[in-house]
């Protein structure tokens, strides 16, 4: 972390106006979320301090994303478009299934009155509710193959 934040000060010194300022925002959000952090480990140690920087840590997420905003740290609006496309495919996906299920139910339980048939072997067996008659059957068929 001290090595990007070296890169980040060097960077600073031989950057423009517009871009000093994006990277002010983004070492003070680091410093303060790196010294923030940093307070969880001093209970780890033995060191009776409540650690009070972890309420410091939301602090750097706020100056970078202001940053981001003001400052267009990142291309932001390439983000929220393919994130807005991303979205749309996955909630036609999602929608898509989720017809197919209710349809299928539908389709299923009307004729046949909810009762799904049990199938083994290849052979229609009966409604699941029957399960009990068939089931010392299937398992004397199951239990040489397994032994």
């Amino acid at each position: 972390m001290m090595y990007g934040i070296s890169l980040l000060i060097i960077e600073w010194s031989h950057a423009s106006v517009f871009k000093r300022n994006q990277i002010k925002y983004l070492i003070a959000g680091v410093v303060v979320g790196i010294f923030g952090g940093a307070t969880t480990f001093f209970p780890i140690f033995g060191i009776k301090i409540y650690p009070f920087g972890t309420y410091l840590v939301p602090f750097y997420v706020l100056t970078v994303a202001y940053a981001i905003i003001t400052y267009r740290l990142m291309d932001i609006e390439v983000v929220i478009a393919r994130s807005s496309i991303l979205f749309c495919v996955y909630s036609a996906v999602l929608f898509g299934c989720g017809v197919a299920v209710v349809s299928d139910e539908a389709v299923f339980a009307g004729p046949v009155g909810g009762q799904v048939e049990f199938c083994a072997n290849g052979r229609v067996c009966g409604p699941v509710n029957d399960s009990a008659v068939y089931l010392p059957v299937l398992s004397a068929k199951i239990r040489p193959a397994a032994a």
